[in-house]
């Protein structure tokens, strides 16, 4: 006759134990509690040495074996309801990070960051640092250009670096850097730069093999006999060209935008502004390299203008309709066909232009047109932004991803074709599209028992990196103390992460 391993009334308070410990065990997952899911775990682990010891004494009569095996039993099924969960946590914490690298001081989490990507290289700016670069592929710390500062850096295509000291009307001091950080020449600039407002000084214009171009313009000075003059300056510091224009015409080329996304190399053009006569002016165009004239355009009436490498885009009303240009090396490349006009505060026109490197956006309100800087093909589409996350919409250069809730979904730019429908972790907090890239920031919503009420408050964040054409995710990190994190896509399925409260800066990701 087989023994009783317990009586029924232990057997039944260990049943009432295993429950509570369910109960424990749920919640933990729910809320979730790390103490409480350990706790539960051992309130079943009775009740599983007996249940085991049962089963075994129902199927041999050696009695000795009975609780050890219900023993290991439930040792290992503890072991894999820890390990399981908490392997799971730490792969989503720390998984997916091709390199991190240590910043010498801590960023201000009050500033915001802009970036390059550029070749090899990643170059990083806060508002308190000079810039910095790293190595993309193994995150090598590169250089420090320290007159590189915030809203006083440009970077040019080939990775060479302008910083600049502004003191006033007056001008300043400049300074040039090879791409790996030597520090090439030095030299004054006087009058007011060409980029951003009249008043704002900024020297650098564009750049082109080696050389730069600075503006001198005077400020608020805008007759023929005040011009802008231009000076191409070599690696040695030689002034290789000079050329005068009435005004310069674009007002963003160089000027650093912090925001959390990529920022533009210089052009390799130049365009002021020349008067023809009292009623017309017209826009010249020049190689940064020698400054010769490549093309000129009459100006229309609510025209705006934007520089993209060696590209100059003019979007321009005529005759009642808008239209979008573009002039590369002495030709006419690009031109729309039939495209309206966007109704403005007072009156129609082509709306605010801004480009990425393959399209262009003309946006105002709720209302914009994407046109291709390949073809000029353009459509209207919805409102969307293409600077900062914080939108239903993000404009990249072939894709727009949209947001509703957590839900992604990302159209064709071109055709507005859907490439692809996911859901996104958590509650979403901002999403930047650039570089074939698409890197996300949300409130973690994760019932992982080892994950602790506090990492799901406001200073936990969960970073997902996507290749914005595909949908495909390359990485997924949680960041518990994140809530001043910043990053940009530099590449397809790439984030480049800054964090602030440990200063340090990690690549993720990767196609």
């Amino acid at each position: 006759m087989k023994f009783q391993l317990v009586t029924r009334g232990r057997a039944a308070f260990l049943g009432i134990l295993a429950l509570a410990g369910l109960g424990a065990v749920g919640w933990a997952v729910a809320v979730p509690r790390p103490v409480l899911y350990v706790l539960g775990l051992l309130l079943c682990a009775p009740l599983l040495v007996l249940v085991v010891a049962e089963v075994l004494r129902r199927r041999t009569s050696r009695r000795l074996i009975l609780w050890p095996a219900g023993l290991l039993v439930a040792v290992v099924v503890l072991a894999v309801a820890i390990a399981v969960p908490r392997a799971a946590l730490d792969a989503r914490t720390r998984s997916d990070i091709q390199w991190s690298a240590s910043l010498d001081d801590r960023l201000s989490n009050a500033g915001g960051i802009a970036v390059w990507a550029i070749g090899d290289r990643i170059y990083l700016l806060g508002t308190q640092q000079p810039l910095r670069s790293y190595e993309k592929s193994t995150g090598r710390f590169v250089a420090s250009y320290p007159a590189a500062r915030y809203e006083t850096s440009a970077v040019a295509a080939d990775g060479s670096v302008v910083g600049w000291s502004a003191s006033g009307e007056d001008g300043g001091n400049l300074t040039y850097y090879s791409r790996d950080g030597e520090k090439l020449w030095a030299r004054s600039f006087k009058g007011r730069g060409a980029i951003g407002s009249l008043g704002y000084v900024t020297p650098v214009v564009a750049a082109s093999e080696g050389l730069v171009v600075l503006a001198d313009c005077k400020f608020r000075e805008l007759s023929e006999t005040k011009p802008c003059t231009w000076t191409g300056v070599d690696k040695t510091g030689k002034t290789v060209w000079t050329q005068q224009d009435y005004r310069a015409a674009e007002d963003m080329a160089g000027r650093t935008r912090i925001f959390r996304r990529t920022v533009p190399a210089l052009p390799s053009v130049v365009v002021g502004l020349r008067q023809v006569d009292k009623e017309r002016r017209e826009y010249v165009i020049r190689s940064a390299t020698d400054g010769r004239e490549l093309n000129r355009h009459l100006v229309q009436p609510l025209s705006t203008l934007g520089l993209q490498g060696d590209l100059t885009v003019i979007a321009e009303k005529v005759d009642g309709s808008c239209q979008l240009l573009g002039f590369r090396d002495g030709k006419q490349t690009l031109a729309t066909s039939g495209m309206p006009c966007l109704q403005g505060l007072h009156t129609m026109y082509p709306g605010t232009l801004r480009l990425t490197p393959d399209r262009a956006y003309l946006l105002e309100g709720s209302n914009a047109r994407t046109v291709s800087l390949k073809d000029g093909s353009w459509r209207s589409i919805g409102g969307l932004t293409i600077s900062t996350g914080d939108e239903p919409a993000v404009a990249g250069s072939d894709e727009i991803v949209y947001r509703s809730g957590g839900t992604l979904t990302a159209v064709d730019a071109g055709s507005g074709d859907q490439l692809w429908k996911k859901d996104a972790p958590g509650d979403i907090v901002g999403m930047y599209v650039d570089n074939g890239g698409l890197l996300v920031f949300s409130k973690p919503n994760v019932h992982n028992p080892f994950l602790s009420h506090a990492d799901q408050g406001e200073r936990a964040i969960q970073v997902t990196s996507w290749v914005s054409r595909t949908g495909k995710q390359t990485a997924s990190l949680l960041v518990r103390n994140g809530n001043a994190t910043r990053g940009a896509s530099i590449g397809p399925g790439e984030s480049f992460l800054v964090a602030y409260d440990a200063p340090a800066v990690r690549l993720v990701g990767g196609d």
